[in-house]
């Protein structure tokens, strides 16, 4: 058991493939880490019906927003199911609506986000 030549030990085989697997991770984790880093500035996005509360949707929103060849925010959080409604249906339910959080790269790029989604409604 263990003599010279029979290579590691299943324990150590097991340990070699856990480093490799997770320095690959890691590797790949921190480049996406670097690229969020870039995006400082956050804006709240709320009250999104739950059938738009998508990443998706939410990405074909951004999309229409902002300038021509910008680069799109991150969407740091999406939260399909955040809060009730404050107003009361017909029915007497009060629908779940859900909410963003979006990451520029600058201030400016956030706050010309900001005045443009600002009273935006989701067109269906």
């Amino acid at each position: 058991e263990g003599g010279v030549g029979d290579g590691p030990s299943a324990r150590e085989r097991k340990l070699l493939r856990l480093t490799i697997v997770t320095a690959g991770a890691s590797a790949s984790k921190a480049a996406a880490l670097r690229q969020r880093w870039r995006y400082t500035h956050d804006l709240w996005l709320g009250d999104i019906p739950p059938e738009h509360a998508t990443l998706k949707r939410i990405r074909q929103l951004l999309w229409t927003t902002g300038e021509v060849g910008s680069p799109q925010p991150y969407v740091r959080k999406l939260v399909r199911k955040g809060y009730r409604q404050g107003t009361v249906l017909e029915d007497g339910s009060r629908p779940w609506l859900g909410y963003a959080f979006l990451s520029y790269r600058c201030a400016e790029e956030a706050s010309a986000a900001l005045l443009e989604l600002q009273g935006k409604e989701a067109a269906a």
